[in-house]
C-alpha cells in the first residue's frame, strides 16, 4: 500500500499492535514545548531520552510480540523516524481529536494484518513500576481476546486532583484474571476541589488515564453503533487503495468528527469495562507543575525547588525553574515556575500551570507564529 501518510510495516503474527497517540501539541509546556517540537519529542525527564522513547521502551518491556503504529501529524513524521525509527507511523493530514485518530489507526491495522488487539498509549506519560504496568496489560489483554469489549484503565487517585477526567466504576465482572475487572457506571469531567475530595473518599472513582486497549474488529463495530458518522466516514475513505488512497485520505481526514474518543465513544457504550491501576508511579506530565513533581531527586534541594540547567537559587523555596541555555539566579523566591529558552521567558506561580494555555492564546490573537 504506497502511501506518503504510512511509514513501515507491521507484524502479521504480533499479538498487539500498541498505538502510540503522539498528535498533542503540548502547549501547556510552552515555551519549551513548540509546534515544531511538541512536549512529547522533548528529553525533559532525565534529560537522555524523550518521553516518547521512554514509552517505547516501556512497551518493549512487555512480555508479547508487538509491532508499534505511532498515530502523529504529517509535519512530525520524521520527528517520529528520528526518535523511534523502528515504529511504523500513521499520520493524520490534520488533528481531528482522538475518536479520528485511534479509529484511523485501526482501520490502518486491519487494512494490513488484518483485526488484531489494540493498545492505545498517550506519548507523554511516565510509568515508573514497569511490572505492576505490565500486570495491568497483560489482564486487560486477557479481556479483550476472550470477550467483546472495550477496555481503558483507571487509575487509583491519590489526591483530590481537578485536573483529570474520572471513571466511576459499576459491579466487578467475573472472570479468570489476577486482577479485577469492573464494568463503568459512568465518566465524569473534571471536578471541583471540594467534588474531587468526595470521590476520593467513596473509593468507586478512578483516573481516567488515556490508556485504552481493544481488539480492531470490537473497535470498529462499536464505532458503527454508537458514532456512525465517524465510521462512515473512515470507511468509505478506505474503501480505495494505493495512490487513491492517499488522495482519499487527504479529502475526507478534515471533514471526519472532532470528538474526544472518550465523548463520542466510550460514554455511549454498553460494552465498557476498566482495569483498575494501582502503584504504577504515573504522571501524565501535564504541565510544568507535573513536571516539577515528577522530577528526580538529582535535580531537587532540601528546600523543594526542582533546578534544570544554569539556575542558582538563594533563600528560595518549592520553585521549579527550567534554563535552556543561560543562567537563571533568584533571590527569596517562593511557588513559582520559572522557564527560559533563550527567545522566551515564562514566569508565574506554581498554581497557575495551566493558565500557560491563556499565553499561547493571545500570542495567536497577536500573530507571534515564530513563538509558538
Amino acid at each position: 500500500m504506497a502511501n506518503a501518510l504510512f511509514r513501515g510495516k507491521l507484524d502479521p503474527n504480533s499479538d498487539l499492535v500498541v498505538v502510540v497517540m503522539a498528535g498533542g501539541s503540548g502547549t501547556r509546556f510552552w515555551p519549551l514545548s513548540r509546534q515544531a517540537k511538541p512536549k512529547q519529542f522533548l528529553d525533559i525527564v532525565d534529560g537522555e531520552k524523550s518521553l516518547i522513547q521512554l514509552t517505547w521502551d516501556r512497551i518493549k518491556a512487555l512480555p508479547f510480540k508487538s509491532s508499534v503504529l505511532v498515530a502523529s501529524g504529517e509535519s512530525h513524521m520524521d520527528l517520529v523516524s528520528e526518535h523511534l525509527p523502528e515504529s511504523g507511523i500513521v499520520a493524520e493530514p490534520c488533528a481531528r481529536n482522538t475518536a479520528a485518530c485511534v479509529a484511523y489507526a485501526a482501520m490502518r491495522i486491519e487494512s494490513e494484518v488484518g483485526p488484531k488487539a489494540m493498545l492505545c498509549l498517550p506519548a507523554d506519560h511516565i510509568i515508573q513500576n514497569l511490572e505492576r504496568f505490565e500486570e495491568v496489560i497483560s489482564c486487560a489483554l486477557d479481556k479483550v481476546n476472550s470477550s467483546d469489549v472495550l477496555a481503558t484503565i483507571g487509575l487509583k487517585p491519590t489526591k483530590p486532583e481537578t485536573g483529570y477526567g474520572y471513571i466511576k466504576c459499576g459491579e466487578e465482572v467475573t472472570g479468570s484474571s489476577k486482577l479485577p475487572v469492573f464494568s463503568v457506571d459512568s465518566f465524569v469531567e473534571k471536578p471541583d476541589h471540594k467534588t474531587a475530595e468526595s470521590y476520593l473518599k467513596s473509593g468507586d472513582y478512578f483516573w481516567n488515564s488515556g490508556m485504552f486497549i481493544w481488539r480492531t474488529d470490537v473497535l470498529l463495530n462499536s464505532l458503527k453503533q454508537y458514532f456512525p458518522d465517524l465510521h462512515q466516514g473512515l470507511e468509505s475513505m478506505f474503501k480505495v487503495d494505493g495512490d487513491a488512497l492517499e488522495k482519499s485520505i487527504r479529502e475526507s481526514f478534515p471533514k471526519l468528527p472532532s470528538e474526544s474518543i472518550d465523548t463520542g465513544l466510550m460514554e455511549k457504550a454498553e460494552n465498557v469495562v476498566m482495569v483498575p491501576a494501582e502503584g504504577l508511579e504515573w504522571s501524565d506530565v501535564g504541565a510544568w507543575d507535573a513536571w516539577a513533581e515528577s522530577a528526580s531527586e538529582e535535580i531537587r534541594d532540601q528546600d523543594g525547588n526542582v533546578c534544570s540547567g544554569d539556575v542558582k537559587l538563594i533563600d528560595s523555596k518549592t520553585c521549579s525553574v527550567y534554563s535552556q541555555s543561560r543562567l537563571i539566579t533568584g533571590v527569596g523566591l517562593e511557588n513559582l515556575i520559572i522557564v527560559d529558552t533563550g527567545d522566551a521567558l515564562l514566569v508565574m506561580p506554581s498554581d497557575r500551570a495551566q493558565d500557560v494555555k491563556k499565553v499561547i492564546s493571545e500570542l495567536q490573537k497577536e500573530g507571534r507564529t515564530k513563538l509558538l
